[in-house]
């Protein structure tokens, strides 16, 4: 099939447009077969649907850190976000890094560094914001 289109009809669902009604399961299913395929947009979707068990996600905090981290290598601007949250608040059994978090959460923001554009201006802003608290704690080393 066609993973984008998958990808597509997933985040339709998920956010209740096109004409669909918002369905968090039904998202989460399209995703899923478009992950199983190897697309970044969907691999972040369902890892952090995994972390969080969300959209009927039975909750796998290693599959879900598993699939972020391999979205965020093949170019998810939302991955990079969500592994460089979960870095700087030290979630889902990975420990605080601070290292780790700058420079996902700033590869993150820069256009030019992932191939898959599809992070929320809501996260954006809290990559910044995280951003911001480490140079004012002096985080960066």
């Amino acid at each position: 099939g066609d993973v984008s289109a998958m990808c597509c009809l997933g985040e339709w669902h998920w956010n209740g447009l096109e004409g669909f009604k918002e369905d968090k399961g039904e998202a989460y299913k399209w995703h899923k077969q478009a992950s199983d395929l190897r697309f970044p947009k969907a691999m972040a979707r369902v890892g952090q649907c995994l972390l969080n068990g969300s959209a009927g996600a039975m909750t796998n905090a290693i599959e879900g850190i598993v699939l972020l981290a391999l979205a965020a290598e093949r170019g998810s601007d939302k991955a990079c976000f969500l592994l460089g949250d979960t870095y700087y608040h030290g979630r889902h059994g990975i420990g605080k890094n601070e290292v780790e978090a700058k420079h996902l959460l700033q590869k993150a923001l820069a256009k030019d560094e992932c191939e898959y554009n599809h992070l929320e201006d809501e996260e954006a802003n809290e990559a910044r914001a995280m951003l911001d608290e480490m140079e004012g704690k002096g985080w960066d080393r």
